[in-house]
């Protein structure tokens, strides 16, 4: 049996939003930050190749509690129409990633497969 420990911490961020200056230009994206703890692992070889082939280079998987992934999810209002939408990016160690993949391997465990923002 392989005991997980969780004990690195990880922002869930969630677009919910347009950022606008006061002229009303786009300057970016409004989030909102969830902080998990999470146990940091290797991308495997087939997944890697795989994410390459697909034109992603996959870096890293984050394993949290699907709980914890649940908690990141609001609810925006997009054209009139209320929508669910969960952490697309994360943070780890002052850099920033972009989820490709959500798996749940069990009731009590999550792979987040990540590539760097660049």
């Amino acid at each position: 049996m392989v005991i997980i420990l969780n004990n690195e911490v990880l922002k869930l961020i969630t677009v919910v939003g347009e950022k606008r200056n006061a002229d009303g230009y786009l300057i970016g994206d409004k989030t909102e930050e969830t902080e998990v703890f999470c146990s940091v692992k290797s991308v495997g070889r087939t997944e890697f190749y795989d994410a390459l082939r697909a034109g992603r280079k996959a870096t890293v998987i984050f394993v949290i509690n699907p709980d914890d992934y649940e908690m990141s999810k609001r609810t925006i209002t997009v054209n009139g129409v209320e929508k669910k939408v969960r952490a697309t990016k994360t943070e780890y160690e002052g850099e920033e990633y972009s989820i490709m993949r959500s798996y749940t391997v069990n009731l009590s465990r999550m792979e987040l497969t990540c590539e760097v923002v660049e």
